[in-house]
């Protein structure tokens, strides 16, 4: 299996940039955890992706929480700074914002946020 591609439940479900490795100077290890978190990524979305939200807001917390800890452990395994605007949040199961506008502005970190989103919009509770 090629050393630059990303797997979860056996299966290829992406690729690492090769010629970014080259130029970060990256090792083997550090590859190693870059697709390992990738990975453990992967499995947080699929457990957001199927549970219910209204019913399990901490539990959405949480599982964003660490999806955006991963998305920080990420930048700094590239050698990256920390920087949220690089955060594709979009890109999370269940988000209703407007992913071709924000893939448009990315990454400058002027982002739609769709108010009826469940993840990102206005709570439910604002207007009670």
């Amino acid at each position: 299996m090629d050393k630059f591609n990303i797997t979860y439940k056996n299966k290829v479900v992406g690729r690492i940039n090769s010629a970014l490795v080259e130029k970060q100077n990256l090792s083997d290890v550090t590859l190693d955890e870059i697709k390992f978190k990738h990975g453990v990524k992967r499995f947080l979305m699929d457990l957001l992706a199927g549970i219910n939200i209204k019913n399990n807001p901490k539990r959405v917390k949480i599982l964003q929480n660490g999806i955006m800890n991963i998305e920080y452990e990420l930048q700094d395994l590239w050698g990256f700074p920390r920087d949220i605007k690089f955060h594709k949040f979009w890109e999370l199961p269940q988000c209703r914002c407007p992913k071709m506008d924000n893939e448009d502005s990315y990454p400058s970190g002027y982002y739609v946020i769709n108010e009826l989103c469940p993840l990102h919009g206005v709570p439910d509770d604002i207007y009670s």
